[in-house]
């Protein structure tokens, strides 16, 4: 299907840069065309977010929030926030400067991390990646911390250039890495340890220099002691150069825009750009300081972006393609308003569409706050395989429930029945189609009307088999190749 209509062009664009286009959100964002949509989601800051839990709010003293906890808690984020512009961004930079609970094994870090990539992700991407080089986090990962002037670690400098500004192709060379490494000297982070149950008390924190996360809150230290100063020569450039300054120096290499233009068209448009395509998208965007909203506007205004090539030509993510049906039945605003009326013994339980979520995207190949390494995860075609296509295709029992068991619908088993203008069937696929922004071929929808009636042995529905239906219909929607396309 050709993207004509400025509502076409509207749902393109929120599949895109939104988390899905459901029918609620093509009504708000719409209702100005594709450029009103554009204003809406890039000022975001215009409006509270609907998602205002706290990750703490899952815990108790008694039991407090674990890492598990903490992943449902991102989910249900992604699932209820109404920012999501900020929420997509947050997901690429997430890939982009992969860090993982696999080695940060402590909440209060991965929490912080995960928190500044919100901050920071719709400014400037030398604000960005400055941000993210003093995350204590990032400086565990990458063994920063480690990175002293006796026993320079070039772990870091390696990657900073290598997967998050210049790429593997990039021009440098082993000596820029270690000047580099040298520029990093010192840069490390404090621990703050918890003091007394229910709080987090600073006490005299030791710089730490270890490896072994500490618990507690961390903070970006810059141990001046152990800098190695001194002139450095890095991209053809000398100087007695900081951390900073390299951060600096690489954001002004024109190498860094290409790297990022590319990743982020082939995230947000269609795979393998050319080389001239990039070059200019580049260069535009090297004249508005690397502004990374700047980035959306001048990639959404490139003829490209709602051309013939770039519908439907990206193969969902398990993030994306969990996420995107959970918001458009509203589970995450379902959530949402039972979490903030509940006590707080009841929370936990309701807070579980982000642990179904979890766990469910994690079967699928993405586990959020986990990638398999520092470059990310895989992309495009690698998202599917016959295991993880069983998985995508399990997802509609996890949403609909299927036939109950025990005579109990499970949790989130999701209702239609009130939404249809009528209780049958095809009413039903209909709802279905819309809901998901599906286009399924007319012998596809024809099979889900069979499927759903085979599986209540009816045309009419009740609350009784709409679950049973549902599920029976979205698994023929969800194992379609069409619908595993953005």
């Amino acid at each position: 299907m050709a993207i004509v209509t400025e509502q076409d062009k509207v749902r393109h664009l929120l599949r895109r840069f939104g988390l899905g286009a459901s029918a609620s959100e093509v009504e708000y964002y719409g209702k100005d065309g594709s450029k009103g949509a554009l204003e809406l989601l890039l000022n975001w800051e215009e409006k509270p977010d609907a998602f205002s839990i706290r990750a703490q709010d899952f815990g108790t003293q008694e039991m407090p929030v674990n890492m598990r906890l903490l992943q449902s808690w991102w989910y249900l984020y992604f699932a209820a926030t109404t920012h999501p512009l900020q929420a997509r961004l947050c997901l690429f930079w997430h890939d982009h400067f992969a860090t993982a609970r696999s080695k940060v094994d402590k909440v209060p870090a991965m929490l912080a991390h995960m928190e500044m990539l919100r901050r920071s992700s719709g400014g400037t991407f030398l604000n960005l990646i400055t941000a993210v080089s003093k995350d204590p986090a990032m400086l565990y990962w990458l063994d920063n911390c480690l990175n002293t002037k006796d026993r320079p670690n070039e772990n870091f400098a390696r990657e900073v250039m290598e997967l998050f500004t210049l790429g593997v192709d990039g021009g440098y060379t082993e000596d820029d890495v270690q000047a580099a490494a040298k520029a990093f000297t010192g840069w490390t982070f404090t621990a703050r340890t918890p003091q007394r149950a229910g709080g987090m008390l600073p006490r005299n924190a030791q710089v730490f220099r270890g490896n072994q996360l500490p618990g507690g809150l961390l903070t970006f230290y810059n141990d001046t002691t152990q800098h190695a100063s001194g002139t450095k020569r890095i991209l053809g450039k000398s100087g007695d150069f900081n951390g900073e300054d390299v951060l600096r120096i690489l954001c002004e290499h024109p190498g860094t825009a290409r790297y990022i233009v590319r990743k982020f068209w082939e995230t947000f448009v269609y795979y393998d750009p050319s080389d001239s395509l990039v070059n200019r998208v580049a260069d535009e965007w090297r004249t508005k300081n690397l502004d990374i909203r700047a980035l959306v506007r001048i990639v959404e205004s490139s003829p490209e972006f709602y051309s013939d090539k770039a519908e439907r030509a990206l193969v969902k993510s398990p993030v994306e393609f969990t996420v995107s049906t959970a918001r458009a039945l509203g589970l995450g605003g379902q959530v949402v308003q039972r979490f903030t009326q509940a006590v707080e013994a009841d929370r936990r339980a309701i807070a579980g569409l982000g642990l179904i979520l979890t766990n469910s995207t994690t079967a699928m190949g993405q586990e959020m706050m986990n990638p398999p390494d520092v470059s990310g995860w895989t992309q495009g075609e690698g998202w599917i395989s016959s295991a993880t296509m069983v998985e995508r295709i399990k997802w509609a029992e996890r949403l609909f429930g299927g036939r109950p068991t025990g005579g109990r619908q499970p949790t989130y088993a999701f209702n239609l029945l009130p939404f249809l203008t009528e209780p049958t069937v095809p009413a039903l696929i209909n709802k279905m189609i819309e809901v998901f922004d599906a286009s399924p071929t007319t012998n596809q929808k024809a099979r889900m009307i069979e499927a759903a009636q085979s599986a209540v042995g009816t045309a009419n529905l009740n609350v009784r088999n709409i679950g049973v239906a549902s599920a029976a219909a979205a698994k023929l929607l969800f194992g379609s190749p069409e619908f595993q396309l953005n």
